[in-house]
């Protein structure tokens, strides 16, 4: 049971707006796309799109046989915590920022992380399925 890969973009870190489309060959279980198609002036992951619509980020590039390619990569992500600063926060009522959320029904949404569905505002009565990422939604209501 084999995959068919429908398209093979460059997604551009931090700005998901900013894709182009490469040129692939799909031979068994591998993916060959031409070095001069990674040739862009920015960083990105590899989008893989298939089923004819499901697309699939990937956040690993493995080395090339190519000795002096220079590939463009996802920068590393580095986080202090202090925890002063956690203990003084702390005591602080946890305050909730409205500007996140829809007042009003938008009508249609797309998911930008995948996330599993529930049938009620309480998150228990998890459904069998699952949102991918890019897939477009209708809102019935806004529940609070």
């Amino acid at each position: 049971d084999s995959t068919e890969v429908d398209a093979v973009n460059l997604v551009k870190l931090s700005d998901e707006s900013v894709t182009q489309e490469v040129t692939f060959e799909q031979q068994d279980n591998q993916l060959w796309i031409p070095s001069d198609a990674l040739n862009v002036d920015f960083d990105f992951n590899l989008q893989v799109i298939y089923d004819h619509y499901k697309p699939f980020l990937v956040h690993m590039m493995l080395p090339s046989i190519m000795e002096n390619h220079a590939l463009k990569r996802q920068g590393q992500k580095v986080e202090f915590v202090s925890t002063q600063q956690e203990q003084a926060s702390s005591a602080e009522p946890n305050e909730v920022d409205t500007t996140k959320y829809y007042a009003e029904n938008p009508g249609e949404v797309w998911a930008t992380k995948k996330f599993k569905v529930y049938g009620d505002t309480e998150f228990t009565q998890e459904q069998a399925q699952s949102m991918e990422v890019g897939e477009v939604f209708n809102v019935s209501e806004i529940q609070y």
